[in-house]
């Protein structure tokens, strides 16, 4: 997995441990000529996953505006909703072309939370890689209106899929105005489940490849990371072959009674495949 910088920013490891304060976006500078331009991707197919737990029009319209940018049928967005409201469904794919929408399964998976959403995510993946086998990139996305869908956010997803860049990862995933998902984040093979360590994933130690990264203010570099999402992922066709996602602990040295203990992000197992 690869993390890519987003531009620039101060407070990237003050908010919340597992959850972003508002939305963000996935650039932040000041310096307008340091923007990047929205390109298009001409010849290649893109699916975005995503699980939510209802129909939400706002993210959904936003993610579909990535879409703009590839050919017909190029774009598509694949969701796994508990609940769907059949009649904005019906609305919905009225304004937003190649939307398919699964039901949760309703699956009795045991455990916990995390591992019961890898779960959800391996049944996402499979059926989505069925449905579209021959798609060039497979995204993971969050759908719960913390991304903010904007010119900079859509720049720097079409930056890291430019012939140049493209090359460069296998799996990436992006800095942004906020870095929320240190729960995901590991720099190295070293780093450690840090939701089961004294300090939670507020150590800034644990994270220095993130502070470096906002350092360079370059669009251009990337970074070999051993995991990261934070909100938006984005993987090759042929590294999946043999990923799944796994919410189980597998850090020994996690503290007997936390949060670390009971379960780690899904992302950690499905980048480290």
């Amino acid at each position: 997995n690869i993390l890519q910088p987003a531009g620039s920013g101060e407070d990237e490891l003050k908010p919340s441990e597992f959850w972003p304060n508002g939305r963000f976006d996935f650039v932040e500078t000041a310096d307008d000529e340091a923007q990047l331009e929205e390109r298009s991707v001409p010849g290649k197919q893109i699916v975005i996953m995503g699980i939510l737990r209802e129909l939400n029009p706002e993210s959904i319209q936003g993610a579909s505006t990535l879409c703009g940018f590839f050919d017909e049928h190029k774009c598509a967005l694949s969701l796994m909703v508990r609940d769907i409201d059949r009649k904005l469904l019906r609305d919905l794919q009225q304004k937003v072309h190649d939307l398919h929408v699964m039901e949760d399964p309703g699956v009795d998976l045991e455990g916990w939370f995390t591992v019961k959403l890898a779960g959800l995510r391996n049944i996402l993946l499979d059926k989505t890689m069925k449905m579209f086998p021959k798609a060039d990139w497979y995204a993971s996305a969050d759908f719960d209106g913390t991304i903010e869908w904007n010119q900079a956010t859509r720049a720097t997803i079409l930056n890291v899929l430019s012939p140049t860049n493209e090359p460069k990862w296998g799996g990436v995933s992006f800095l942004g105005s906020q870095y929320y998902d240190r729960w995901a984040l590991r720099c190295s093979e070293d780093t450690p489940n840090c939701a089961g360590r004294e300090g939670g994933c507020s150590t800034p130690e644990h994270f220095a490849c993130v502070k470096d990264l906002y350092a360079a203010r370059d669009h251009d570099k990337f970074v070999p990371v051993s995991s990261a999402f934070n909100g938006f992922a984005i993987y090759k066709r042929w590294v999946l072959s043999d990923c799944h996602y796994d919410g189980h602990n597998h850090d020994s040295q996690v503290m007997l009674n936390s949060v670390g203990a009971e379960g780690d992000s899904e992302h950690v197992a499905f980048n480290r495949c």
